[in-house]
C-alpha cells in the first residue's frame, strides 16, 4: 500500500486559532458578516442522519460518531461503520474519548452493509482507503464528502505516541464537529456539500 502523509495536525491551543482563522476566511468568501452563523442549526424535527466511515470503524469514524453524539445529540443521529470492519473499538480509541470525557456507550465496530437501507443525509469518510470503495449506502440523496485523517491506530512508535496522535485527531474531529452543527442543512446541495467539504480543510 502506498504511504499516505497527511499535514501535521495542531495542537490543543491552536485549534482554535486556525478554527477562527478559517471561518473568517469562510464568512469572507460567502459574503456572511461579522458574528453570523453559517445557517439554522438542524431542530429537532429535522434531525439529521450522519454516517461516518473508515475502513476499520475502530478509530477515526468511532470517534466522530461519539464526538457529534456528545455535542448534538438531540439534534443529530451520529452513526459509524467500516468497510472492513475490525469487530472491535480500538483502545486507544476508548482511552482517548476516555480523557476528553466524551461516553461511548453501545458503540461496536460494523460493516457499512448495515446500512444500506437506512436513509443518510451525509456520508463522511474519513481515511483514503474507505473513500476509494464504494459505499453500499443506496440513497441517492445522501451527500457524500470526505475528510482525510491520519490512522492513529497504525501509527509507528510507542504506544504513547499513538495516543497523543488520537488526541489530536479527535481534538481536529471535534473542530470539525462545532461547525458541522452550526450548518444550515436547508441550504441547496451544491451549497451544503461545498460547506462540508470546507470544514475537511479545518
Amino acid at each position: 500500500m502506498a504511504t499516505q502523509t497527511h499535514r501535521a495536525l495542531p495542537d490543543g491551543g491552536s485549534r482554535k486559532v486556525l478554527w477562527l482563522a478559517h471561518r473568517l476566511h469562510y464568512n469572507a468568501e460567502y459574503g456572511l458578516t461579522h458574528g453570523s452563523s453559517w445557517g439554522r442549526r438542524a431542530s429537532m424535527a429535522e434531525k439529521r442522519k450522519v454516517l461516518f466511515l473508515c475502513t476499520a470503524n475502530s478509530c477515526r469514524s468511532p470517534m466522530a460518531e461519539a464526538i457529534l453524539r456528545h455535542l448534538a445529540g438531540d439534534r443529530f443521529e451520529a452513526l459509524s461503520a467500516g468497510s472492513h470492519p475490525a469487530g472491535f473499538i480500538h483502545p486507544i480509541t476508548v482511552k482517548t474519548m476516555q480523557r476528553m470525557d466524551i461516553p461511548m456507550e453501545g458503540q461496536t465496530s460494523k460493516s457499512w452493509d448495515e446500512y444500506a437501507q437506512t436513509p443518510i443525509d451525509a456520508v463522511i469518510t474519513l481515511c483514503d482507503d474507505a473513500a476509494r470503495e464504494a459505499c453500499p449506502v443506496s440513497h441517492s440523496d445522501a451527500i457524500s464528502v470526505h475528510w482525510s485523517l491520519p490512522d492513529p491506530v497504525g501509527h509507528p512508535g510507542k504506544e504513547e505516541e499513538r495516543l497523543e496522535l488520537a488526541l489530536r485527531v479527535a481534538e481536529r474531529l471535534r473542530t470539525k464537529m462545532e461547525g458541522l452543527v452550526d450548518l444550515d442543512w436547508s441550504v441547496d446541495r451544491a451549497e451544503l456539500v461545498k460547506r462540508l467539504e470546507f470544514l475537511g480543510e479545518i
